[in-house]
């Protein structure tokens, strides 16, 4: 077991007591029964997959950067983690997303994160390597644990090179590429939770390496 009912409890008392005295009276909790079982289970899930990364790289800080946010509440009320060879470092590369809250546990993954340059490179990628594409997004594995690409903003003037080719395919017009699949937070009590990631980051990762050759 990592993380337990325990968790969920103090993400919950978190999210109703969002401020710096509730915390630093409650910090052993934090410590206790969310930061430290989500550490050994992000550490393990590293393990299994063999990503050149440390918990230390992949996991979100709890703290809220509210400097150009009107929310100045302090603290994330999830706990969160990226596995890919950059980690939070750089969020914009192609990896395996772990989300967690009261009630709620989310995996994903892709390319949320695109600026110009890199989204150009995706979209000549569909265009030049659709069937690869198509194939990944219908393939049965990955349509196991994923509904498909999640909705994403879109041009409503593409590059004139993609114009043409957007009636073939409908989602070169994205801004983003990327899944996500959710869960009550109950499923990330379970014993098996750590197969239960591995075999999702498995099912996304054929479409996370398209993404990663072409950014």
């Amino acid at each position: 077991m990592y993380l337990t009912k325990n968790t969920l409890n103090f993400l919950a008392d978190l999210a109703a007591n969002n401020d710096r005295t509730w915390f630093n009276e409650n910090k052993s909790r934090y410590e206790n029964e969310a930061k430290v079982p989500f550490i050994k289970l992000i550490t393990k899930v590293i393990d299994e997959l063999g990503e050149p990364i440390t918990f230390k790289e992949s996991i979100f800080r709890i703290n809220r950067d509210t400097r150009f946010s009107s929310d100045k509440t302090p603290y994330k009320t999830h706990l969160s983690a990226i596995v890919s060879k950059y980690g939070t470092k750089d969020k914009s590369y192609p990896g395996l997303y772990i989300h967690l809250d009261s009630e709620q546990f989310t995996i994903g993954g892709g390319a949320y994160f695109l600026e110009k340059t890199p989204l150009q490179n995706v979209r000549n990628a569909i265009m030049l390597h659709h069937h690869e594409f198509t194939s990944i997004l219908n393939d049965k594995n990955f349509l196991k644990y994923y509904d498909g690409l999640h909705e994403s903003e879109v041009n409503k003037v593409l590059p004139s090179e993609f114009k043409a080719f957007q009636k073939t395919e409908p989602l070169i017009a994205n801004k983003q590429f990327f899944v996500m699949k959710d869960y009550p937070s109950e499923r990330a009590l379970e014993s098996n939770i750590v197969e239960f990631i591995v075999n999702h980051a498995k099912a996304l990762n054929p479409l996370n390496q398209f993404l990663r050759d072409n950014f």
